[in-house]
């Protein structure tokens, strides 16, 4: 399922997941560190079964993954010009790299 906020496609929803593709240096909090979503997508999410959520940096080619529970339990609502959001500080995401040079640590391009 296609979620959208106000007209615009945020992500999808496949299975038990909400998947969302983002520009990491574009779309993440620099201060504090965080991912944020706008509290309507988790909710329309969790409507259509996503428990869990998995954002793919397409700068890095890493994959952040939590739960919608700790997102709710762990994260923090702000509203910085962009609507009510939920954020949840890059610490508390686990990390997996899809296409990562293992000896520096950073995406192959």
């Amino acid at each position: 399922m296609i979620i959208n906020v106000n007209g615009k496609k945020v992500g999808v929803v496949r299975v038990d997941i909400f998947y969302k593709t983002v520009l990491g240096s574009k779309h993440f909090l620099k201060k504090p560190p965080a991912i944020a979503f706008d509290i309507q997508s988790i909710d329309i999410a969790e409507e259509y079964g996503a428990t869990k959520i998995a954002v793919l940096d397409m700068e890095t080619n890493v994959i952040y993954s939590t739960t919608m529970w700790d997102l709710r339990d762990k994260g923090f609502e702000i509203n910085r010009g962009h609507g009510r959001q939920i954020a949840l500080l890059l610490s508390k995401w686990k990390t997996e790299c899809r296409v990562c040079d293992e000896t520096k640590g950073r995406s192959k391009k």
